[in-house]
């Protein structure tokens, strides 16, 4: 027999240790239960009923009722006008990139074409901020006629300009961008060991991923924070006809990239509900503009077969679904924090400060979709920038030129944002800073509250792996592949490290780089936010780049059986799982005036109020209530960070007393107020209250059933519902909520003949 060399033997033991590894890491992943299924639902409950998901939601069964592609025509105003957004962001983005980089051969299709629609989806936006503050002034220019043609003349600009320089087919583009065709100048460094039939299975199944991102992201929105204020400012703005600020909402001052897009979807509607949907099919696509970054930087640096791991890992990751479908800001603000690692990373290899405009653009784009994106991917990076010049050994007057190329781009994309909180409050950073730069109408209360609701709860560094645990493996809708195999990557990286072969050692280190970068996210997500899961999200395509080498790090074929039969189990399981309600609202063939209807359920109040068709003129004062964007008729409101309302209405405001112990405004004084108000009926959502009192977020101490009973006692209101949106078991609630209520608001549980329950909502007439 025939002895095996040392080097065979250690690969051998390698591979077994990672087999071993694989089988271990599966078996606690799909044993956990999900933390946020309220039955109690685990992973291997998930795959004794796989079947039944295939059949009923992957593909559709006939007893489903009214659900079909029949009812996809519903569909095509929304997805036309979302494909009318990105073809006008792809258009801006394209002539900026001319501007950028002219020269194409260094880079490929694929990439142009992701850079393109980062710059295009950042630039619209701004155009779109810039047209609604000043139709404040000139209102026209918040109208279909005028962001129609700013978003289509790009277009046909772009197009001319290719239609000139190209005699491509349409097809040969098509390829391009798809990343499939290598006749435009991209060089593989690593040489092709996947066949066309596993290029075309993966692009059948992320296709199917895709599909249900579409059509999920088309459906009525049922999240809380989407409907206060992701889609509840856009709402406002375009019913006013302007961008301007909302003192009774201080989420609409903040960067707003993603919730211009959403506005932008309103106005080409022309109407705010279904338009709203059109927009978060444009946020949807952050998805796959994603996947195919990582598709773009894999294929780059390490090969193609990485790439198109890397581009099935993340697409099929259930988070990747999740947050395009819901109309969060971390779609946009993960796609931008890896474009923007992307760039610099090509701005390191190539040193053409051109790419550290790219990435300071994208670096501020990421800013400008959440404060956060100035500490996760703007300091960071400029941190690498700094590093790089600094390793080169450029000139000082070199190295602040790098710096300042690369910060005043940072500038050019969220500085507008920046500007307009200035003008509008004198905070550049509103709400923050309150204590630098003060605002408007913020104070030191306010202040205090928003801290201690979006700080870290403790430090405690156990913490730290109870936390690592949940991000690694628990959290609800995470893939076993990233953290199962993105390990392998950095083994890689170890035996490539001192390798003689330079491409190789480039390799390691950005490895070994994007593995510390996922790392400063985690740390910084345990440091310095609420911790909050979605809050993390933004490393998942680092992660996805990891695992997509991490499945090629070994060429021997027991290591490649395991594997493949480790993605494709994974796969299909993310494939199920994303179709249950775990990971949203799933509807998707659904008729969806049916859907309309049953998703104002998750805001019960309004919906309430909705169903009951109040007389014409109605206008609602809402109290504890926030989920406006559902609303059909005129309301005036507050979100829990802001000052209430009802309090500023009716409260004496002695300085000195607490909120609970103020008096009353002169009687006379309210009833004026509520009259120059217009306000008809008060809706107060108790049940809303008592979570913000027992989740930390708080809440006004003025607030209490009490200041009603004297209210209708003084001839301000008369009580309409006393139990408007129904009674909630006593029973139902735990231990600190039920004493929460007893010495908040004991009047609000009384006796049924089925027992003790609480007065979820309450609605008032106001007297006239």
């Amino acid at each position: 027999m025939r002895p095996q060399c040392p080097s065979a033997s250690r690969s051998n033991w390698l591979v077994a240790v990672a087999i071993a590894w694989i089988v271990g890491f599966a078996g606690v992943f799909f044993q956990l239960v999900l933390p946020n299924d309220a039955s109690g639902l685990s992973r291997a409950d998930v795959w004794l009923v796989l079947p039944d998901i295939i059949s009923l939601n992957v593909f559709g069964h006939a007893e489903q009722g009214n659900v079909g592609w029949h009812n996809f025509s519903q569909r095509l105003p929304m997805l036309a006008v979302g494909a009318w957004v990105l073809s006008g962001a792809w258009g801006v983005g394209s002539l900026l990139l001319r501007v950028i980089l002219y020269e194409r051969s260094s880079f490929s299709s694929l990439e142009r074409f992701v850079f393109a629609m980062g710059l295009g989806l950042s630039a619209v936006s701004l155009l779109v901020l810039g047209c609604g503050l000043g139709a404040q002034r000139a209102p026209v220019l918040m109208s279909r006629g005028v962001l129609g043609t700013v978003i289509s003349l790009p277009i046909v600009i772009e197009l001319l300009l290719r239609l000139r320089r190209s005699e491509r087919s349409f097809v040969e583009h098509v390829l391009n961008v798809l990343g499939i065709n290598k006749r435009d100048g991209h060089v593989e460094n690593v040489p092709h060991e996947i066949s066309t039939s596993t290029r075309v299975a993966v692009v059948l199944v992320t296709g199917l991923f895709v599909l249900a991102m579409l059509l999920g992201s088309l459906l009525p929105s049922i999240d809380f924070d989407v409907k206060e204020y992701h889609l509840g400012g856009p709402k406002e703005w375009f019913q006013t006809g302007s961008v301007h600020f909302l003192p009774h909402n201080v989420y609409t001052s903040f960067p707003f990239l993603t919730e211009m897009l959403l506005l932008l979807g309103m106005v080409l509607s022309g109407d705010w509900f279904w338009g709203a949907s059109a927009g978060q099919m444009v946020l949807a696509s952050f998805g796959v503009l994603t996947g195919l970054g990582v598709f773009a930087a894999a294929r780059r640096w390490f090969g193609e077969p990485a790439a198109w791991a890397g581009l099935l890992i993340h697409l099929s990751t259930p988070w990747t679904y999740r947050i395009s479908v819901i109309a969060y800001a971390e779609g946009g603000l993960t796609f931008y924090l890896f474009a923007a690692f992307f760039a610099v990373v090509l701005a390191i290899e190539t040193h053409q400060r051109r790419w550290l405009v790219i990435s300071g653009l994208l670096a501020g784009s990421a800013m400008a979709c959440k404060y956060p994106g100035l500490l996760s991917v703007v300091l960071p990076l400029g941190a690498v920038v700094v590093v790089d010049v600094m390793r080169r050994g450029a000139s000082l007057r070199n190295a602040v030129f790098s710096i300042a190329v690369y910060s005043v781009a940072v500038l050019v994309a969220v500085g507008p944002w920046l500007l307009k909180n200035f003008v509008e409050t004198g905070n550049p950073i509103y709400p923050l800073l309150y204590r630098v730069f003060g605002g408007i109408d913020w104070n030191a209360d306010l202040e205090a509250h928003w801290k201690h609701a979006h700080s870290p709860p403790d430090h405690v560094l156990l913490d730290i792996f109870v936390k690592l645990f949940d991000v690694t493996l628990k959290s609800d809708w995470l893939s076993p592949l990233l953290f199962g195999l993105a390990p392998f990557a950095v083994l890689m990286a170890v035996r490539q490290w001192k390798s003689v072969d330079e491409r190789a050692r480039w390799q390691a280190r950005l490895l070994v780089g994007s593995a510390g970068f996922v790392a400063f996210q985690f740390a910084s997500w345990w440091l310095l936010t609420h911790r909050i899961d979605r809050f993390w999200v933004p490393l998942i395509p680092l992660v996805s780049l990891l695992a997509g080498v991490g499945v090629w790090w070994s060429n021997q074929r027991l290591w490649r059986v395991v594997a493949g039969a480790f993605v494709g189990l994974s796969v299909l399981f993310n494939l199920c799982f994303i179709t249950l309600p775990n990971c949203g609202l799933n509807a998707y063939l659904s008729d969806l005036q049916e859907v309309a209807e049953q998703t104002q359920s998750t805001a019960s109040g309004i919906a309430a109020l909705n169903r009951m068709k109040l007389p014409e003129g109605s206008k609602v004062l809402l109290v504890g209530e926030a989920q406006i964007f559902d609303a059909r008729l005129p309301v005036v409101y507050n979100t829990v960070f802001d000052v209430s309302i009802f309090e500023q209405w009716c409260s004496a405001n002695v300085p000195e007393l607490p909120a609970k112990q103020q008096p009353f405004h002169a009687i006379v004084d309210i009833k004026q107020r509520f009259a120059e108000e217009g306000i008809t009926h008060v809706f107060v959502n108790w049940q809303e209250m008592l979570r913000y009192r027992t989740t930390g977020y708080g809440g006004s101490d003025f607030v209490e059933p009490e200041r009603f009973r004297a209210l209708c006692e003084a001839g301000v209101l008369r009580i309409l519902h006393p139990t408007f949106t129904g009674l909630r078991p006593a029973s139902s609630f735990r231990t600190y909520e039920l004493d929460e209520i007893k010495r908040w608001a004991p009047s609000l549980l009384v006796e049924t003949s089925q027992g003790a329950g609480f007065i979820n909502g309450q609605l008032f007439a106001v007297e006239r």
